[in-house]
């Protein structure tokens, strides 16, 4: 009878620290996955608060390049910062608490007229370590952008008419986007694979004369044995081209610049057959130069302090 009551008491001893063992590894456990979600929740936020940063440092290298030289400077960018501080630190839009942009540092050199250095603040909601005493995670970020030009390469040429490509899908960016310089009249397209850019795709055209600077461009009628249509004959030597000047930003996107040669922009005819033209133009033709203006890349630390 005595020993049945030790093994009694013993078993209910075993059961009492089982039970404590299961409580603290439950309890172990909980606060383990309450971390996991929050740290999880964190890195998330890290990641998008990284390509938030390189979204504006992009941006602002953007705009101060298209500034004129003495106003390449953080001052510039003032209202620009107060809007994106604005912009993301609305928790509807965002999801952050608060963002800063802590630090702006530019700089400039022979090959990037604009390098530019971007370090944000993120503070964002903690989910669960709130109730112990963490409300509020901080995620810093810095990101280096340059804008810099860049010539198209041309990719084939005509007695009529010459293609150029970019290495790079070209945007509408703060200011001019293309320059061209060509010592003819000339009709000039941009173009653009949709789907891909498979080699066998049809490049897909918009008529890019319309956002040209020069005052005097031309309505153009183009003619061949089938059909016509309206373009803008372009006369000046250097024209600049901004895609912002679309209305309806139907020229958002561009990887294909293709000119067209014409024998003077009051013609209105381009000849199906370049032997039967007979323009008053005596100039020799210096082939033309297309060049990305403004365009803006991610670039490293080692480049940004060169």
């Amino acid at each position: 009878m005595k020993t049945s009551f030790v093994i009694s008491a013993v078993n209910k001893k075993s059961q009492a620290s089982i039970a404590g063992m299961i409580i603290i590894f439950l309890v172990s456990f909980l606060v383990f996955c309450i971390c996991a979600i929050d740290v999880g929740y964190a890195v998330t936020a890290r990641y998008k608060a990284q390509k938030t940063t390189e979204t504006i440092a992009l941006y602002m290298a953007s705009y101060l390049n298209s500034l004129q030289d003495g106003e390449k400077n953080t001052e510039s960018l003032n209202t620009v910062k107060e809007n994106f501080e604005n912009l993301y630190s609305d928790y509807k839009i965002s999801g952050n608490y608060k963002f800063e942009i802590t630090e702006i540092d530019v700089k400039t050199d022979a090959q990037y007229p604009v390098k530019i250095k971007i370090t944000t603040e993120t503070s964002i909601p903690a989910m669960f370590l709130r109730y112990a005493g963490i409300g509020v995670i901080k995620i810093f970020q810095t990101s280096y952008a340059a804008a810099y030009s860049a010539p198209l390469k041309e990719i084939n040429s005509d007695e009529n008419s010459y293609t150029y490509k970019s290495d790079e899908i070209l945007t509408d960016k703060k200011g001019d986007d293309i320059l061209i310089v060509y010592n003819k009249d000339y009709l000039v397209f941009a173009g653009l694979k949709i789907n891909g850019g498979t080699e066998n795709e049809e490049i897909y055209w918009t008529d890019m004369g319309i956002y040209g600077n020069d005052e005097n461009k031309k309505r153009y009628t183009i003619e061949n044995s089938s059909s016509s249509y309206d373009a803008r004959c372009i006369s000046k030597e250097e024209t600049k081209y901004d895609f912002s000047a679309d209305p309806n930003k139907t020229i958002g996107l561009i990887q294909y610049i293709k000119i067209i040669k014409t024998e003077s922009c009051s013609s209105g005819i381009i000849p199906e057959n370049p032997d039967e033209t007979t323009g008053t133009d005596d100039a020799a033709e210096i082939k033309p130069v297309v060049t990305a203006l403004n365009s803006v890349k991610i670039i490293n630390r080692k480049t940004f302090l060169e």
